[in-house]
């Protein structure tokens, strides 16, 4: 009996060891919504606010679609609904950017929709 006890013990130590481990683990930043953003003091807003996006987004046939933009291997990446990869990346290397944006693309900017991301993208684009 005492050995069911002990062997019970102990994996429960392991269980909860490997718990600990794997939330250590695991450092995703949280994602900032365009509130969460907008409260956020940055200042890279262009003056004149006639760019537009190099490339087409479309539109999924459900609605509006929702991205990321997020930093991917030093620069800007624009994610997708979710994905792993982005399906845009800017050439601008956050690391010129002033150090809010970093800080927000380091945790992500949601953009709800085109107009949206279109409205974020101009603030970076050049």
């Amino acid at each position: 009996m005492n050995k069911m006890i002990s062997l019970f013990v102990c994996m429960t130590l392991i269980l909860i060891a490997v718990a600990v481990w794997g939330s250590l683990q695991r450092n995703d930043p949280p994602a900032v919504s365009r509130e969460d953003m907008d409260k956020q003091a940055y200042s890279t807003a262009n003056s004149v606010s006639s760019q537009e996006s190099s490339s087409e987004i479309t539109v999924m046939a459900d609605g509006q679609p929702s991205y990321l933009v997020q930093e991917y291997r030093g620069h800007i990446g624009i994610f997708r609904d979710g994905s792993q990869f982005p399906f845009q990346e800017l050439e601008i290397e956050v690391e010129s950017l002033p150090r809010a944006d970093q800080i927000l693309l380091a945790h992500g900017i949601i953009a709800e929709g085109d107009a949206e991301l279109r409205r974020i993208l101009e603030d970076y684009e050049s």
